[in-house]
C-alpha cells in the first residue's frame, strides 16, 4: 500500500521584523488619502521605487499612516497601491543619507474594469507565452497586489492567529469522512505558507518514496513569483456557472513538462477586482480513477484594517488501492479516496487594527471543488 501525505505548512514561522539599523535609514513617511473624499485610505500598500528599479513595499495603517525606509540615500518616486484602483508615481523625491521626508500620498481614484474580460478561448498549447494578452496582464497586476499584501500584513502586523487544522479521510463511494482529525495551533506567523518556486522547482510538487508520495501544497505568492512564470503560462479563464460573479486566470505548465506539476485558476471579483480563491489540481500523476479531485484550494479575506490573509486552505492527496503495487507501468494505483488536509483562522489576534477578528461563522468552510479544468 502506497501513503500519500501533504506538506501544507501552517502556523509554524514568525514574521521576519525590521532590523534594528533601520533606524538610521533614509526615512518616507505620510499618510494615504482618497483625493475625492479626503479620507483616509486604511490598509494601503505604498510603494518606493528607487533609479535604479529597485523596489520597497509597506502597508498604510488603520489609519493611513505609513513609513517606508530606503536602502540607500538617492531619488525615489512613491506610490499608493490599492487593490481595484490604478495607481500613479508621484514626482521624484530625493533622500539624503540618514533624512527623513514627510510626503502625503494620494490614492487612485480611476477604477479597474473587470466586468468586460471574457476568455477568448482556452489556450490548448502552452509554450511559454506567460500572460496572454492585456486583459491577463490586468488580472494578474491586480492578484498581485493581494498577495503582496498579505505578505507584508504577515511581517508588519504582529498577529497571532488561532488556526483549526483538520485531516480527513474520504472514500469516493462515501462523501461523509471515514475517518477525521482536527486540532487547534495558535502562533504567530502566517496562517499558510508553502515552499517558495524555487524549491518546488528544485523537489518537486510530488516526490515519490518507495512506498509513499509527499504532495505540495502551493500558495498564491508562489505561483505569482518570476519562477513559477517561468514553467507555465497564464490565460483569462472560461467563465463558471457556479462563480458569475468571478473572473479568472488560468495557469498552466508548459507542454514540455513531464513531472507532476499544478494546474488551475486565480479569481477575482469582477465588482472589486480582489482576488477571493485559487483553485488548482495535480498533474502528470502516475495514478488510475478521478485524478482531477487532487489538488487543493486557498481563500483570501481582507482584514478590517485592509490588510489581507489567507483565511483557509486544504490539499487532497489520494487515498490508493492497497493490493497493486506502485511499480510497474500496467499497475498504476488506483485512487480509492482522498486524504484531505486543511485548516481555517478562526480567530486573530493582535495590535493591528483587528484584536479578536473572528471567522464568518465558526463554521468548517465547504470542501475545495478542485480538478474543474
Amino acid at each position: 500500500m502506497q501513503r500519500t501525505r501533504t506538506l501544507a505548512h501552517a502556523l509554524l514561522m514568525a514574521a521576519g521584523l525590521f532590523g534594528a539599523a533601520a533606524a538610521q535609514a533614509q526615512t518616507l513617511t505620510g499618510r494615504v488619502v482618497d483625493p475625492e473624499t479626503g479620507e483616509t485610505v486604511p490598509g494601503a500598500m505604498v510603494l518606493l521605487r528607487g533609479e535604479d528599479g529597485m523596489e520597497q513595499r509597506a502597508l498604510a495603517d488603520s489609519a493611513g499612516a505609513y513609513t517606508i525606509r530606503a536602502r540607500r540615500a538617492g531619488t525615489y518616486t512613491v506610490s499608493a497601491e490599492r487593490v481595484g484602483y490604478q495607481s500613479t508615481p508621484s514626482a521624484p523625491i530625493v533622500l539624503a543619507d540618514g533624512q527623513t521626508v514627510t510626503h502625503p500620498l494620494t490614492a487612485g481614484v480611476r477604477r479597474v474594469v473587470l466586468d468586460a474580460i471574457t476568455a477568448t478561448g482556452r489556450a490548448r498549447r502552452c509554450e511559454g507565452d506567460v500572460r496572454r494578452g492585456p486583459e491577463a496582464q490586468l488580472l494578474w497586476e491586480e492578484a498581485r497586489k493581494v498577495v503582496a499584501s498579505a505578505a507584508l500584513t504577515q511581517q508588519q502586523e504582529e498577529l497571532t492567529f488561532v488556526t483549526r487544522l483538520h485531516r480527513r479521510f474520504r472514500r469516493l463511494d462515501n462523501s461523509r469522512p471515514t475517518q477525521s482529525e482536527n486540532w487547534t495551533i495558535i502562533a504567530a506567523g502566517k496562517p499558510f505558507t508553502s515552499l517558495t518556486a524555487e524549491q518546488l522547482l528544485a523537489r518537486g510538487y510530488v516526490t515519490f518514496d518507495r512506498d509513499s508520495a509527499t504532495f505540495q501544497g502551493i500558495d498564491a505568492r508562489a505561483i505569482l513569483s518570476d519562477a513559477f512564470v517561468q514553467h507555465h503560462c497564464f490565460s483569462v479563464a472560461e467563465a463558471e456557472a457556479d462563480k458569475p460573479e468571478m473572473v479568472g486566470l488560468e495557469f498552466m505548465p508548459l507542454r514540455r513538462t513531464r513531472e507532476p506539476d499544478v494546474h488551475g485558476v486565480l479569481w477575482l471579483d469582477r465588482a472589486s477586482a480582489e482576488l477571493r480563491l485559487v483553485e488548482y489540481r495535480f498533474t502528470n500523476l502516475p495514478y488510475r480513477g478521478p485524478v482531477e479531485r487532487l489538488g487543493g484550494r486557498l481563500r483570501f479575506e481582507r482584514l478590517p484594517n485592509g490588510g489581507w490573509i489567507v483565511r483557509d486552505w486544504i490539499v487532497n492527496a489520494p487515498f490508493l488501492d492497497p493490493t497493486i503495487p506502485l511499480t510497474g507501468e500496467l499497475r498504476r494505483p488506483r485512487v480509492r479516496g482522498l486524504v484531505e488536509h486543511g485548516g481555517w483562522v478562526v480567530e486573530i489576534r493582535g495590535t493591528g487594527g483587528v484584536p479578536g477578528a473572528t471567522a464568518e461563522g465558526d463554521t468548517d468552510p465547504a470542501p475545495a471543488n478542485t480538478g474543474q479544468r
